[in-house]
């Protein structure tokens, strides 16, 4: 144990003037109340106390969905037994990040210092010493910009590389939580950026390879930044960090139209092994293993070598394949891809020397409709190609009283893809579009799933981001059919199409009492509900409620595919169906059937 003096050192130290020296003193990294503290020896004095730490810790790793493959759980936790100044005891940057989000699931927390900053606690007025203004801090804010600061020192120094993008990750989460878009945006593309001069976007026989610099020699490998792994766990550590942040990525990249930060032409990775093979170390011949490159990726999924995250995975890259293609058809179409040419314009070369056939493909760019081309129809099929090859074992995200929360994603992704490739381009009143009744089948398919979790005491606000934007996607795609129904004035799809909204709306409010994301989400779809259809549509301030469901004939609810009035499960007050407390740790992870 050691005792931290240095307060009166530090003082005495000082001049008189302090002014002429600020840089000197805003280097000094004290705090005010852990001056005289007794800690563990070597035990970082910012962090909170290792049993509140390890608290922490085991929340983290009990609730959250990405703790078991963004690190190896049985090494981690041994490794916080060690000393503090132990080489292998995890990084504080890593601590700090797992206490912002750890906080999240626990109504424990120690605490903050009232002073939250770095620099020296106290400033000279009149001649005398007062302490600086302080702002208290939420523990999961402190930690977080705790863990920034390391972050920059890891930067700054080149140590902990690997552990850098790991709680580069972490950051981006608790960001995606809080709703903050911009950090999100920024740390996500930082952090999958990052792999690529780490090597962790390519393996053999992907790697460059080039004779060296100044001779004619033989081809070899360019050297790697990060030493070679050390085991087999520690390799498929460093797979599973790549595909975390090109999820993210991906996940952040959903609701803009933006281009992503890494195309899938410059990644040739194996994808991750299964999670009981990560957590033994087990390894598998690279002869049975898929490839990010394999034609047949997202088709065929081997029984033996396939989980939960391995199929969360092929989503994420099913999403890239629809957003690229949101992105760049119309470049593709103007460059004169033989895959974007229509029916009605065979020729679409833009190297025409006649200027007024390139002004009219200029114009058709306004007003392209690329659902009559060769590549959206390969697209679209490939997404229900997706779903349907889905082994037997993994289309039910609830089994044996528990909530697979990756494979419900996963379900929900494979909707929320079609949503995507074919909302730009509906005709919502022509009843024969084909892209209305995709649409409304998507829908319909994420609702089936809202449904199904909703019948559980299962808390939603452990899912992740793409259930989330799934759930408002659905819900928006609704509230256009609402509007629709409301044209044609037909007062059974109103009614029905409400309660769905109702539905969605309640799930999203949910899982927002913890996730500030699902409640910026569900606050969208009220001012979507309003300006679309009209403010007396909004859940919670609507009429229809009162008009009985027996009013509708049930053949009419069957044929439209819409069940919600007879399966919704949800009731006001504390007995709410798949709400359980906050501070109910033992149970939040755990399901009762309804």
């Amino acid at each position: 144990m050691t005792f931290s003096y240095g307060l009166a050192d530090a003082l005495t130290a000082l001049p008189n003037t302090v002014a002429s020296n600020q840089t000197e003193v805003a280097q000094l990294d004290l705090y005010d109340e852990r001056l005289f503290a007794v800690t563990a020896s070597g035990w970082s004095a910012h962090l909170p106390d290792p049993s509140t730490t390890r608290h922490m810790v085991n929340m983290f790793f009990k609730f959250n969905v990405y703790a078991n493959h963004l690190f190896h759980a049985p090494t981690f936790l041994a490794s916080l037994n060690l000393h503090p100044m132990d080489p292998r005891f995890p990084p504080v940057g890593i601590l700090h990040a797992i206490c912002a989000l750890g906080s999240l699931y626990t109504a424990e927390k120690s605490h903050t210092s009232m002073y939250t900053d770095l620099g020296f606690p106290y400033i000279a007025v009149n001649g005398r010493w007062a302490k600086r203004p302080v702002r208290a801090l939420p523990f999961s804010v402190h930690h977080c910009r705790l863990a920034w600061l390391a972050l920059a020192k890891y930067f700054e120094s080149g140590d902990h590389l690997l552990e850098e993008t790991q709680t580069n990750i972490l950051l981006t989460l608790f960001d995606m939580y809080r709703a903050s878009w911009v950090d999100v945006f920024r740390n996500s593309g930082e952090a999958l950026r990052s792999t690529v001069p780490l090597g962790l976007c390519t393996c053999p026989p992907f790697k460059i390879r080039r004779p060296p610099l100044g001779t004619a020699g033989p081809i070899v490998q360019d050297p790697m930044i990060l030493p070679p792994p050390e085991s087999a766990t520690d390799e498929e550590l460093r797979r599973n960090i790549f595909w975390l942040t090109y999820i993210l990525d991906r996940q952040q990249s959903i609701s803009r139209d933006l281009a992503l930060a890494l195309d899938d032409r410059d990644i040739g990775q194996l994808l991750p092994v299964r999670g009981d093979y990560f957590h033994y170390g087990l390894t598998i011949p690279i002869e049975e293993r898929q490839w990010s490159t394999d034609p047949d990726l997202l088709l065929r999924h081997p029984p033996q070598h396939t989980d939960s995250f391995i199929l969360y995975v092929k989503s994420a890259i099913l999403i890239t394949r629809v957003k690229n293609f949101n992105v760049r058809y119309r470049g593709r179409y103007y460059s004169g891809d033989p895959s974007m040419r229509t029916c009605d314009n065979t020729s679409n070369d833009p190297f025409v020397e006649d200027v007024a056939q390139q002004r009219k493909l200029l114009d058709d760019l306004k007003h392209l409709d690329p659902r009559g081309t060769q590549a959206f129809e390969e697209l679209d099929t490939l997404l229900l190609s997706f779903r349907t090859s889905l082994p037997t074992q993994f289309t039910m995200p609830v089994k044996n009283g528990r909530v697979d929360a990756l494979l419900y994603s996963v379900l929900i992704v494979s909707h929320l893809a079609t949503i995507l490739l074919h909302d730009p381009h509906v005709n919502l009143d022509d009843p024969a579009c084909p892209s209305r009744i995709k649409l409304l089948q998507a829908s319909q398919g994420i609702l089936e799933l809202i449904y199904l979790i909703s019948s559980t005491s299962y808390d939603v606000s452990l899912l992740d981001h793409f259930a989330i934007s799934g759930w408002y996607f659905a819900g928006r795609e609704i509230a256009r059919f609402l509007r629709s129904a409301i044209r044609c004035n037909n007062a059974g799809d109103i009614i029905t199409h409400c309660a769905e909204l109702n539905d969605i709306h309640t799930i999203l409010g949910k899982a927002g009492k913890l996730l500030s994301t699902a409640h910026q989400y569900q606050r969208i779809l009220t001012d979507v509900i309003s300006q679309t259809c009209g403010e007396q549509y909004v859940p919670g301030q609507t009429s229809w409620t009162s008009v009985p469901p027996a009013a509708l004939p049930e053949s009419q609810l069957t044929t439209m595919g819409m069940r919600s009035l007879a399966r919704t499960t949800y009731t006001q007050g504390p007995g709410e169906v798949g709400v359980v407390s906050l501070l109910d740790e033992s149970s939040r992870g755990q399901v009762t059937l309804a």
